[in-house]
């Protein structure tokens, strides 16, 4: 923790000395002792700055300073957001409309634009919780592929065994071409599932992020604070979305085959030769309105509802964890 965040006047700090603050000024974004208070409100330019007691129950310094963050403009901080472009998709200040916006055809004032819509948080926050758990649900199935490419190793290495006593003296090349391979393989499958697990876990970390955003602003009940935050997360709420129909897009079932390049009766000739290791690839499709509600469950298949069978080269769906 910072000597800032310890509550500490942020002037009596530039000086060299430590003193409790009192006061936080959201317009200066600092904090004052009482002394520093006084002194803050002797300034005619200053006295219009809203302070707040630091020791109220109510205080809640990032509420207060991304809600301040939220209605300045960016290219004018000293002045609040009032109107909203459509023709560049922009908020903007009344400086702003005279300087970039004047020749605009489509301007109209936040207070307009906002007063009809209701409930955009909500909303928001419903699409979040989705995109959340189908993050979540995508990150459970890669984790168990993860597991399944490690049994596929290991019952790899029990058929070498079994080649190995058949071909004892040839057994040392196959063994090392096989389990190079198996090693490239793998590596090359859980590559792909950690990417797919750091997206995920990306999505799931911005979710939360958006989400503390919008439990705040939600508190403040005020609709112009309420569209100014879902004007400017839209873009990443489409962007996550994005993510996950990406990866719903790219989901594959992967393990690892040993695959027979010749015959048994040959293999003494071409023992060095003999095996490969293969990726086998099954393409899976996720049922999320039914998996959502459910636990996940790995070896839990559902039936085919093109041939009724419990796996086919049709799809694979799973039930899907928390």
């Amino acid at each position: 923790m910072t000597e800032r965040s310890a509550c500490l006047c942020d002037l009596c700090l530039k000086n060299g000395m430590k003193v409790a603050a009192t006061m936080f000024c959201s317009d200066c974004s600092e904090r004052f002792c009482p002394r520093c208070v006084t002194d803050h409100r002797k300034f005619k330019l200053l006295a219009g700055h809203t302070l707040w007691n630091v020791s109220a129950p109510k205080f809640d310094f990032d509420a207060i300073k991304y809600t301040r963050e939220l209605i300045k403009c960016d290219k004018h901080p000293a002045k609040n957001v009032e109107y909203i472009c459509k023709d560049h998709d922009n908020v903007c200040c009344t400086e702003c409309v005279i300087v970039r916006h004047r020749k605009c055809g489509d301007l109209v004032s936040l207070t307009e634009e906002c007063g009809n819509k209701t409930g955009l948080l909500k909303t928001i926050t419903k699409s979040l919780e989705r995109i959340h758990k189908e993050a979540n649900c995508i990150k459970a199935f890669e984790e168990a592929k993860q597991i399944k490419v490690n049994l596929s190793k290991l019952k790899l290495k029990e058929k070498l065994a079994i080649v190995k006593h058949e071909f004892e003296k040839a057994y040392a090349s196959l063994e090392q071409k096989v389990l190079a391979e198996i090693e490239d393989k793998s590596t090359s499958i859980v590559k792909n599932i950690n990417g797919s697990l750091a997206k995920m876990e990306r999505t799931s970390l911005d979710c939360e992020e958006i989400k503390h955003r919008v439990k705040i602003i939600s508190e403040q009940q005020n609709p112009i604070l309420d569209y100014l935050l879902a004007f400017k997360i839209r873009k990443r709420i489409k962007s996550e979305k994005e993510n996950i129909s990406v990866e719903l897009k790219e989901a594959t079932e992967e393990g690892l085959k040993l695959r027979e390049n010749y015959l048994f009766k040959n293999l003494c000739r071409n023992i060095s030769n003999c095996f490969s290791v293969g990726i086998v690839t099954a393409r899976v499709y996720f049922d999320f309105d039914a998996a959502l509600s459910s636990d996940f469950v790995t070896d839990d298949v559902r039936p085919c509802k093109r041939c009724g069978r419990s796996q086919c080269r049709h799809s694979v769906s799973y039930k899907h964890s928390n």
